[in-house]
């Protein structure tokens, strides 16, 4: 049993409190018994509906609404039970267990990566028809058959949905990015386990320019990856991916790239070498991919010679090797102690320690002179 058809936000003489309704569909081969089933929207705030006497056939549709009266429905056929809770318009989780199992999931949204659906249900692909595909957002349209006329005789305010019946082909829809590339830095050195900064840029008409900021939107995800230098990315294995989220700073005016946005990934290598390091874009989850590289980015499609470069070394202050402050010193006159840790830094690959002073004598206070022994010891004598 698989969610085919929800219809959350009823319009123009139907009401949320009696016209909501969710169609679920058969997808197996044999008879179901719905025995010990349970329906119901996880926002928690309403109890679950138990689900009774119902036996479905493979292939048949079942009608769960707000209500099963046709006279306030919207004249939908055949609802076998009504629900007393509420389908959100902002998303929620629908949900269907049997025997306290999850058989079907699908958490909607409102025009995020699901349809944004007003007088019309959500429906679901008939190529989709699986407990995973119904996930997708990008599987699900928008209804366009009428099944409850407008009571004023304006057919644009019709309520549009297959309640109880199959669902129509969704139109086909444009997943590919428009345009993506690596942005900066073309070279990046770092340590193993070091967090390091990688940004992109992308451009997807309806979404990146609607403003010259960088414009959040769930549909379109973006990642960072590094991987074996030379290897192809969409095929090869040993690439690891990060999300990146849109950069909060970036203003395409003054980059006079108004219509592009930026966005910004931190990755973090566990492993020392040298890596290609390029982005990567989506319309659809993650189920296609657009790939970019530095220069014209996606353009002139993706080669690894244009790819950004990663360099991943050992930390030689990992762990900290200063341990042994160096002996006493003159300073002025001075008796200087070292003491405790020093603090390293890497300077071209190698350790450098710098030492905090513990102690000062100041020699002159007692006539004496700080002098260093020939084992280069220092003292007051």
């Amino acid at each position: 049993m698989v969610f085919t058809e929800v219809m959350y936000d009823p319009h123009h003489g139907l009401g949320d409190a009696t016209a909501e309704w969710v169609e679920l569909c058969n997808v197996s081969e044999r008879e179901l018994t719905l025995d010990d089933c349970v329906f119901w929207n996880d926002r928690g705030d309403s109890d679950p509906m138990v689900i009774a006497d119902l036996t479905v056939e493979p292939g048949q549709y079942v009608l769960f609404a707000a209500s099963q009266d046709p006279a306030v429905n919207g004249g939908l056929p055949a609802v076998h039970q009504a629900f007393d809770f509420s389908l959100s318009n902002r998303g929620t989780t629908l949900s269907l267990r049997c025997g306290g199992a999850a058989v079907d999931l699908v958490s909607y949204d409102d025009g995020g990566l699901f349809p944004d659906a007003r007088a019309a249900s959500i429906s679901l692909d008939p190529d989709a028809y699986t407990g995973a595909a119904n996930d997708q957002g990008f599987n699900w349209c928008l209804a366009t058959d009428a099944y409850f006329d407008d009571p004023e005789g304006n057919p644009d305010n019709n309520n549009l949905g297959t309640p109880g019946a199959a669902n129509p082909q969704c139109p086909d829809v444009d997943t590919t990015v428009d345009y993506c590339r690596f942005q900066f830095p073309d070279e990046i050195a770092g340590f193993i386990g070091q967090g390091l900064d990688a940004y992109g840029i992308v451009f997807e008409e309806g979404i990146t320019d609607r403003s010259p900021q960088s414009d959040a939107d769930r549909r379109l995800t973006g990642q960072a990856g590094y991987g074996p230098q030379g290897s192809d990315p969409m095929v090869a294995p040993g690439w690891t991916w990060v999300d990146a989220t849109t950069n909060a700073g970036w203003n395409g005016a003054i980059r006079e790239e108004p219509n592009n946005d930026e966005y910004i990934a931190r990755i973090q290598p566990q492993e020392e070498g040298e890596y290609d390091l390029i982005y990567r874009f989506s319309l659809d989850a993650g189920h296609s991919w657009l790939y970019c590289d530095l220069g014209e980015g996606s353009t002139n499609g993706y080669a690894s010679a244009d790819a950004a470069q990663l360099t991943v070394v050992v930390d030689p202050c990992n762990p900290n090797p200063c341990f042994d402050p160096p002996l006493s010193a003159c300073e002025d006159n001075q008796l200087v102690f070292f003491g405790g840790d020093g603090a390293c830094e890497a300077v071209d690959g190698e350790p450098e320690c710098t030492y905090m002073v513990n102690i000062r004598e100041d020699c002159a206070l007692m006539n004496l002179q700080c002098v260093v022994d020939d084992a280069g010891d220092a003292a007051c004598m």
